[in-house]
This record gives C-alpha cells, sequence and structure tokens, in this order.
C-alpha cells in the first residue's frame, strides 16, 4: 500500500519541482481533461474537453519555458560571475610569483571554474 502512494508523492514532486505551484494547477487540469475525454458521450464535450484540456497543457509547457530560461540566466550569471573573480584573483597573486607558480594557480584556477560550472549546471536552482 505504501508503494503507489510513494510513486505518487515522487512524481508529485517532480512536476512540482519542473512546473511550480502556477504551472501545476494547469498542468494537472489539463492531463485529468484529457484522461477523461474519450469516456464522453457525445462529440461536443469531447471537443471541449479536448480543446481545454490542450490549452491548460499549453500554458503548462509555456510556464515551464519561462521558469528553465530563468534558472538559464542564473546559472550563467554564476559561471560568469566565478570566473572573472578568479581571473581578478589570478591577476592580483600572480603580480609577484615567479612563472612556474603562476602556470601552476593558473591552472588550479581553470580546475576550479570547470568544477564550478559542473557544479552549478547539475545542481537545480529553486527560485
Amino acid at each position: 500500500m505504501t508503494e503507489p502512494r510513494s510513486w505518487f508523492q515522487k512524481a508529485f514532486i517532480e512536476i512540482y519541482g519542473a512546473f511550480g505551484l502556477p504551472g501545476l494547477f494547469p498542468f494537472i487540469g489539463g492531463l485529468v481533461l484529457l484522461v477523461f475525454l474519450p469516456f464522453q458521450s457525445n462529440v461536443e464535450s469531447q471537443k471541449v474537453y479536448g480543446i481545454l484540456g490542450l490549452i491548460l497543457m499549453s500554458i503548462s509547457v509555456l510556464i515551464y519555458k519561462i521558469r528553465s530560461d530563468r534558472v538559464t540566466k542564473i546559472e550563467l550569471g554564476l559561471i560568469n560571475m566565478t570566473t572573472e573573480t578568479n581571473k581578478r584573483l589570478a591577476e592580483q597573486t600572480a603580480k609577484t610569483m615567479s612563472i612556474k607558480e603562476r602556470q601552476d594557480l593558473l591552472q588550479k584556477i581553470r580546475q576550479i571554474n570547470n568544477d564550478t560550472a559542473r557544479n552549478i549546471s547539475t545542481n537545480k536552482i529553486e527560485k
């Protein structure tokens, strides 16, 4: 009895994470309308269910697109900010170093930038 509930909770959390609260209601409403579409007895109600279901699903996809674009902009901003900060740090610290120390520092900074970019892109950012 616990397993279906657990599956439903996981699915609900994933949908909520992707669409957010404003996109959750149109998604569920559109899904319900499209699921019950074949069970309608007359053609007129089938048309209404189909059109409303598609409209609600389109609204939820639009909300998802807006949310994902915003998160992508935040991620790119964080990556650029980290890169610029590391470049400034390298410029300030490299003034008094030898060539070998500069190369080692530059290699470490590149590795930090790559690790930071990988961490930002793999971890989801909430609002």
